[in-house]
């Protein structure tokens, strides 16, 4: 299944790159691992936890660890 705004229109950002992870069949260690600015898997999840909102580096950098349109 492809990613898209279609897919994800309504859902708040942190269920948006949950989804996105889950579709990949990552977990949060091997998302912060694709990243090129480092994240801990303890930040991505507050990220996806909405407790904690990414800065816009870290949202480009997710967006393309994970290969999903900026």
């Amino acid at each position: 299944m492809e990613l898209s705004a279609t897919t994800t229109r309504g859902l708040p950002l942190p269920s948006r790159i949950r989804a996105a992870r889950d579709l990949r069949g990552w977990t949060q260690s091997k998302t912060a691992s694709e990243m090129s600015r480092r994240i801990t898997p303890a930040a991505l999840s507050q990220i996806e936890a909405g407790k904690v909102r990414p800065t816009p580096e870290t949202l480009s950098d997710l967006a393309q660890a994970l290969r999903v349109p900026e």
